[in-house]
């Protein structure tokens, strides 16, 4: 939404030091005139920025709904990347909201792992592990494995998590990395959603999808900008997906730092939170909004950030990373 105000903003100043010129170039027009036309323009600047404080200010108070309830108790969850950091937060706290859980991912020990665990700490949980990698997503048939081992389930839930996060000035990236970028942040996603969804379509009660985008997706960052623009990526094939399919609750969950491996796991303050608030916070939004920064202290950072200009954000990025 930033980004069609900002539109707008730039419209409607281009179009007033037109009018300005008039006004100055023609006797007829006076002071007051002028005054006029900086406070229409100041006002819609200053609306720009209220409203989208306003929403993340709101979105604070929202009661989340009862997920077991709505997506229905003892179906299934499949979550890629849930092996490790978020992605085996979802797969626990899904369960313990009820829900049986289907975990991807490349490491077949790591899996296993995550599955002792769940059902030592959940007892009337069910848990399957698939070992993939999705840098083979190009490969043909490869989304119809995955498939044809959970195409008898019940899935109600379906959180596309798995992704690389690539830190380097674009030009020494190696093309193998471009590549493993590219299909592991979009493919990924994109497949595991078109295999899922007819089976969620044909369901009684509502189903939901989480892609994990993430607020790199809304800048423009140095060195990150390859994991940025497929994170932009997702973002906007949740969100296209949300009109063509109104009764699946999609949602854009776009976090900021969380202390997770991927991050180095630094301790959770200021801008980084943990994970299982991260998780929680998403899951919370479920069909309350289409897309989301989780945690409150991200989406207030994500309004102060996003109103400051191109340049200092970039800075920031910079500096963060």
């Amino acid at each position: 939404m930033m980004s069609y105000y900002q539109a707008a903003l730039s419209t409607i100043i281009k179009a007033s030091v037109k009018v300005l010129d008039v006004i100055n170039n023609n006797p007829v027009y006076n002071d007051q005139t002028a005054r006029l036309v900086f406070t229409a323009v100041g006002a819609f600047y200053a609306f720009s920025k209220v409203v989208p404080l306003t929403k993340t200010l709101l979105s604070v108070v929202h009661i989340p709904y009862n997920i077991s309830e709505r997506y229905g108790k003892g179906t299934w969850a499949v979550i890629t990347g849930g092996s490790d950091g978020i992605g085996k937060e979802f797969a626990f706290q899904l369960a313990s909201w009820g829900f049986n859980i289907v975990i991807i991912a490349r490491n077949q020990e790591k899996l296993d792992k995550v599955a002792r665990e769940i059902r030592h700490k959940y007892h009337d949980i069910k848990v399957k592990t698939i070992e993939v990698n999705f840098r083979d997503s190009y490969e043909e048939g490869f989304i119809e494995k995955i498939y044809g081992q959970i195409s008898d389930l019940d899935i109600s839930f379906l959180v596309n998590n798995v992704g690389l996060y690539p830190v380097k000035v674009y030009a020494r990236l190696t093309i193998d990395e471009v590549r493993e970028g590219v299909l592991i942040n979009m493919l990924s996603h994109t497949l595991m959603t078109r295999a899922i969804l007819p089976k969620m379509l044909s369901r009684k009660q509502r189903s939901a999808v989480i892609n994990v985008s993430s607020f790199a997706a809304e800048l423009k960052p140095p060195k990150v900008h390859l994991y940025s623009s497929t994170k932009a990526y997702i973002k906007y094939l949740s969100l296209g997906l949300t009109q063509e399919y109104p009764n699946i609750d999609f949602l854009a969950f776009k976090p900021n730092m969380i202390s997770t491996k991927l991050t180095g796991y630094p301790t959770p303050l200021g801008i980084v939170v943990s994970q299982k608030d991260a998780v929680s916070s998403a899951l919370g939004a479920l069909g309350k909004v289409e897309e989301s920064y989780g945690y409150w202290r991200h989406r207030m950072t994500a309004w102060g950030v996003l109103i400051l200009p191109r340049y200092i954000q970039a800075l920031i990025v910079e500096a963060t990373h």
